[in-house]
């Protein structure tokens, strides 16, 4: 990924057309603290807070493992949506596509694999 971003010559992981993110992408925490979001996601009056890297690191060596079998098993059991950013490069159209193209233990993937692809605007 290093290589990639100093070909680029760019650090900005989530739109490979530009080179810096919007400064309101580092505002969740305000956003998240709001009293009508902690009521949505039932968390009452308990605070989000700014953490250290303590969890980051313990999960480094636990990022590239396959979580294949608790994506089949969530795609089986609920309605669900897999959302990646066109110009995004961590998480991008053709790894989720090759990704979704190996999982075939799903109830659903002979209909996923059967069903046209097309572009909404």
């Amino acid at each position: 990924m290093v290589q990639f971003l100093s070909a680029m010559g760019c650090t900005y992981l989530y739109d490979s057309r530009q080179c810096h993110g919007h400064p309101e992408e580092n505002n969740y925490a305000d956003f998240v603290n709001g009293a009508n979001n902690r009521k949505a996601i039932h968390v009452g009056d308990r605070p989000f807070g700014a953490t250290d890297d303590d969890v980051y690191w313990k999960m480094h060596d636990d990022f590239m493992l396959t979580q294949a079998d608790d994506l089949e098993f969530l795609l089986d059991n609920y309605r669900s949506l897999l959302y990646n950013g066109n110009f995004d490069i961590i998480c991008n159209l053709g790894g989720n596509l090759e990704m979704l193209e190996h999982m075939t233990d799903w109830s659903g993937s002979a209909d996923y694999y059967d069903a046209p692809t097309k572009v909404k605007a």
